[in-house]
């Protein structure tokens, strides 16, 4: 028995493009007993689609008409993220006070050159 997780999914075959259909397969056990699955027919997926009432525009747009302001919000269960790559909590604090050091000199340089074009322009006008 595989037990699968969500960073560890089962290999799947995706649709072709185009396809009308998708395959269905059921379970069903050889001579020696072992698991094996059968395909037992197609799925029509745009009938499977228009079966559902939510995918319909006039009734979505007719439900937000009727005061429904839940009809056009967009439902998200879950959201998949790579982040392998995302630095740990000191590698970000060391990046956050590097970058607040760097914005520091930054405006420090800003000011000390605001400040040298103001005593050159006192001095022009003596």
């Amino acid at each position: 028995m595989k037990i699968y997780s969500p960073f560890k999914l089962p290999e799947y075959e995706p649709t072709c493009e185009g396809s009308k259909y998708r395959k269905q397969y059921k379970k069903t056990y050889n001579t020696k007993g072992s698991p094996v699955l059968t395909e037992v027919g197609k799925i029509d997926i745009q009938e499977q689609i228009n079966s559902n009432r939510c995918a319909s525009v006039n009734d979505l747009v007719g439900r937000y008409l009727a005061g429904d302001e839940s009809a056009l919000t967009v439902r998200t269960d879950a959201v998949y993220a790579d982040v392998s790559n995302v630095p740990s909590l000191g590698e970000m604090v060391n990046i956050s006070t590097g970058a607040q050091a760097a914005i520091a000199a930054l405006e420090q340089a800003e000011a000390a050159a605001a400040n040298v074009t103001t005593e050159e322009n006192t001095n022009a006008e003596s």
